[in-house]
């Protein structure tokens, strides 16, 4: 099924089920925090409301693009969250697109 891969302050990145939202995996090690981790199988960010609960907006998977993408990414999420239009299609950042 599809997952979620998250970091954290403490060094943790932990895998996630996107279906019923339980902890996959927990992976240590890290000596600092994780600030950035993320993977899509075409390449690109996800970014948009979950689909199935629409008061959850992601914004991932920039892997080490993360900072040059901030300016749009928020605009993207701001657009998700007041229902205005965006500065670009959201379509091809849209969680969706990984759907059956």
């Amino acid at each position: 099924g599809a997952v979620v891969l998250t970091g954290a302050g403490d060094g943790a990145i932990k895998l996630w089920a996107t279906e019923t939202g339980a902890p996959l995996r927990t992976l240590a090690g890290h000596d600092g925090p994780v600030h950035g981790c993320g993977f899509t199988r075409d390449g690109l960010p996800i970014i948009g409301p979950d689909p199935e609960h629409p008061s959850v907006i992601y914004a991932c998977g920039h892997g080490k693009n993360g900072i040059l993408l901030t300016p749009m990414s928020g605009a993207l999420v701001a657009a998700a969250v007041t229902g205005r239009a965006g500065p670009t299609d959201p379509t091809p950042f849209s969680p969706l697109r990984f759907s059956p």
